[in-house]
């Protein structure tokens, strides 16, 4: 997993390595102006992951995540298809989570996610499969011509994966989804938690955070610290309620929390 905070060419160069090393996916977490706090600036993973797909040959790209809030599902769309075509066929996912980060930064706090994400996830892929298309939603609502036979686009409908900390998200990803995002710090319990949540045989990706070091363990610790520290701090700030869940299954306390 990659964050869209470093400069643009160190993250191409991160994805060439990868490509060759053999990984199998890459997926692009969208680094909201939160982390400026850090010493580092946000870019946008819908361009990002574009230019990765022309940069790298059998490396898959995923989206993770978008949020639905900013920008409305048609134009989710729409960015989807030019990875896809920059890409080529089987190598991207679409992952939609609604980013409370973003929400606080924008303004646009809303007590309601449920109803916009099945909105968000049933646009795009209406859209994305190339028959006419109306949809009347909850928060968005679309009506989209079918494409014609010759049109030269990609046909492909992405999985979709949704991000989930909350037990109803969850649920939600396992109706909808191909697939749930879990948050950072994930630890084994709580895949387990989101496993019998979903209730459903969907993938379930888990945001790790990873430090290596040739030959020195407490090296390789001391590299992860301020990254983890980094999203503690924000789930601790951005998911109220949900990440006490999250915190409680990997054995910490919001008191342990509090210095960070």
């Amino acid at each position: 997993m990659q964050l869209t905070m470093e400069p643009l060419e160190e993250m191409l160069e991160s994805a060439r390595v990868m490509d060759r090393a053999g990984l199998d996916t890459v997926w692009l977490a969208e680094a909201y102006h939160w982390w400026r706090k850090h010493g580092m600036e946000s870019r946008s993973s819908t361009v990002v992951s574009a230019l990765v797909a022309r940069e790298t040959e059998r490396l898959a790209i995923g989206w993770g995540i978008i949020s639905p809030f900013t920008r409305h599902p048609i134009q989710v769309a729409m960015d989807a298809r030019v990875v896809q075509e920059a890409a080529g066929e089987g190598r991207f996912l679409l992952g939609f989570g609604t980013s409370k980060i973003f929400l606080n930064h924008a303004r646009l706090q809303t007590t309601k996610t449920l109803g916009p994400m099945r909105d968000a996830v049933a646009i795009v892929r209406g859209v994305l499969g190339g028959e006419p298309f109306e949809y009347e939603g909850e928060a968005w609502s679309a009506s989209v011509p079918g494409l014609l036979a010759e049109a030269e686009t990609p046909r492909e409908v992405p999985p979709v994966y949704v991000a989930a900390t909350a037990p109803k998200m969850q649920q939600l990803a396992g109706e909808i989804g191909d697939g749930c995002l879990t948050p950072s710090i994930t630890t084994p319990a709580f895949v387990r938690y989101t496993i019998g949540n979903t209730g459903s045989d969907i993938d379930i990706g888990c945001t790790v955070v990873a430090s290596i070091h040739e030959s020195d363990r407490a090296a390789g610790r001391d590299g992860a610290r301020e990254i983890a520290g980094m999203y503690l701090a924000n789930k601790v700030q951005n998911i109220q309620g949900a990440a006490d869940t999250l915190l409680d299954l990997a054995g910490l306390e919001q008191a342990e929390l509090r210095p960070i």
